[in-house]
């Protein structure tokens, strides 16, 4: 695998190889360890160290990565937490985790919930018509809850989804011009603060992860409903050049596309792309943390 999609990902977050591939063996190895224990407070512990090897691993060997996600799944799965589906999403598996009703968090459920329809569609496992009447549902105040690690409103993922099936059924990739921009720009704003912090995130000491889940999950259905896409594409869909909300469609087509893989076929002349829209301010405040990724300890 050629190293330049990496060394400009790893350019945007600034951080270094070497740095990132230790975190990535030291959490690995330690997460294989703690999920020997079957307490759920070990188990919970493992399946972070898990989602935070997988999180390392794409920047360096992102071949080792759907690996470390599909543990983080088996492990989240048994806790009943819904966090399994976005580490499901990540490791590009077909089969949707089983947690509903043992650790439901509502807006989590339904956040996570929109994903994975999101992915069923792009995956060409659900017809976009089905989809289309599961969302048809009327909008409700709680949409605007936030959801997930990285506290997105549920709206979000709700248009976003909506979105992929109307591009999927039209086959204009410009029905993503709003919905896509405004989800990965709001998913980004905690990896953005974590950075800020310049000491703790060049040593990998943040709450937010290099790769966080929910956006490596948003940009693998991305890269699915897009393709084929270029650098064009993310331009004239209003996805500013080599920012943030670029990284997670980079690391979706290396997990997608490795080098023994034909490239796939360039877009099709047509029409081209109206000019992007300007995209919406980024909100200003991000509500405080809760480690999503650690389930309360459910023992006695």
């Amino acid at each position: 695998m050629s190293t330049a999609p990496l060394a400009r990902a790893l350019a945007v977050l600034r951080l270094d190889a070497r740095d990132v591939r230790v975190t990535a063996q030291t959490a690995d190895g330690y997460g294989s360890l703690l999920a020997k224990t079957p307490e759920p407070g070990y188990q919970a512990r493992a399946a972070t160290m898990k989602i935070r090897a997988a999180a390392c691993w794409c920047l360096v060997s992102p071949t080792r990565a759907p690996t470390a996600f599909a543990e983080a799944r088996r492990l989240y799965e048994g806790l009943g937490h819904p966090f399994a589906i976005a580490a499901a999403i990540c490791a590009g598996e077909q089969a949707l985790p089983s947690v509903k009703s043992r650790q439901s968090t509502a807006p989590d459920d339904r956040a996570y919930g929109a994903l994975w329809l999101a992915w069923s569609l792009a995956s060409r496992m659900t017809a976009a018509g089905t989809a289309l009447a599961t969302l048809a549902t009327p909008a409700h105040d709680r949409e605007w809850f936030p959801a997930g690690q990285l506290g997105v409103p549920v709206r979000l993922y709700l248009e976003f989804a909506r979105g992929v099936a109307l591009a999927l059924r039209s086959g204009d990739s410009w029905v993503l011009a709003r919905s896509l921009p405004q989800l990965l720009q709001r998913a980004t704003e905690p990896v953005r603060i974590a950075m800020a912090d310049q000491y703790h995130w060049q040593a990998l000491a943040t709450g937010a992860m290099p790769v966080e889940p929910e956006l490596l999950a948003i940009g693998r259905i991305a890269h699915r409903t897009l393709a084929p896409w270029d650098e064009d594409t993310l331009t004239h869909l209003g996805i500013p050049p080599d920012g943030l909300e670029r990284l997670p469609l980079w690391i979706a087509r290396m997990l997608e596309e490795p080098p023994d893989r034909p490239s796939r076929p360039p877009r099709p002349e047509g029409h081209p792309l109206p000019p992007a829209p300007a995209s919406e301010d980024a909100a200003a405040r991000v509500r405080p943390q809760r480690d999503a990724r650690e389930p309360p300890s459910t023992s006695g």
